[in-house]
């Protein structure tokens, strides 16, 4: 091969590599477009919601700090979804996501971080403790308080509540069922033992019921019928034992 046709080859592999190199770090426009898309969707949505929770309407604001917070989670919507939670009174998800502001924000604002350590050490203070011992099998629902949650999820048996009253149900798929209601005080540890038992069918008592009142029913009408049976006979109610004597 002549000198300037292996020139040419080098010049068109140069070429080609070039173009590899280009299309391999050229920024996907809708990949970089993306995130400043998310970041407005999630600062629209926190507006939104910062909005209502100036007028206290904590209810109505948390949709709002949730979409932001799922759209594009920054410290700003993380605090706040946490101090909606706080104003709502589910401490559990707030104690979480105060929390992770505090461990994933360090450099956020002093003030805010202050204001997010003293939100945590409230939700500290009110935490009750309860150990559940016993008949605790995996394929049951737990509620406590109305509220579902996973029944290995206790660490060692311990749950958390917020609550002074206190409502547990513990029921399995085959109909046992456990309740329990007490007063939990802060910083106590209820012990409470699970004994599970069956319940009662309501379809079963309906059904036993209605078979006593049918059997009523047939002895009412057979002692109907032996009566005015004796009386067509001439027979008085006492004549079978009366005993009449031959001359």
């Amino acid at each position: 091969m002549t000198r300037s046709g292996q020139l040419s080859i080098g010049i068109i592999l140069t070429g080609l590599l070039l173009s590899a190199l280009q299309l391999a770090y050229q920024p996907n426009p809708a990949a970089a477009q993306e995130p400043v898309d998310r970041h407005a969707m999630a600062r629209a949505a926190y507006r939104q919601g910062q909005a209502l929770a100036n007028l206290l309407r904590w209810e109505d604001a948390l949709p709002h700090m949730q979409r932001s917070f799922d759209t594009y989670p920054n410290a700003t919507n993380t605090y706040a979804l946490a101090r909606t939670l706080h104003a709502l009174l589910r401490f559990s998800e707030s104690s979480d996501l105060f929390a992770l502001f505090l461990a994933n924000y360090p450099t956020a604002n002093p003030a805010v971080r202050a204001a997010a350590q003293v939100y945590s050490e409230d939700i500290e203070a009110r935490r009750r403790y309860i150990r559940l011992r016993g008949d605790m099998s995996p394929t049951a629902s737990l509620r406590i308080n109305g509220r579902l949650l996973d029944p290995a999820s206790p660490s060692e048996g311990l749950l958390i509540v917020y609550d002074s009253d206190v409502h547990i149900s513990v029921a399995t798929p085959d109909g046992r069922r456990f309740d329990w209601t007490g007063t939990v005080l802060v910083g106590d540890t209820a012990s409470i033992a699970i004994e599970l038992r069956a319940r009662d069918n309501p379809s079963r008592r309906r059904r036993l019921l209605w078979g006593l009142i049918g059997g009523a029913l047939v002895a009412g009408a057979a002692t109907a019928g032996i009566l005015a049976y004796a009386n067509q006979a001439g027979l008085s109610p006492q004549s079978d034992r009366v005993i009449r004597l031959q001359p």
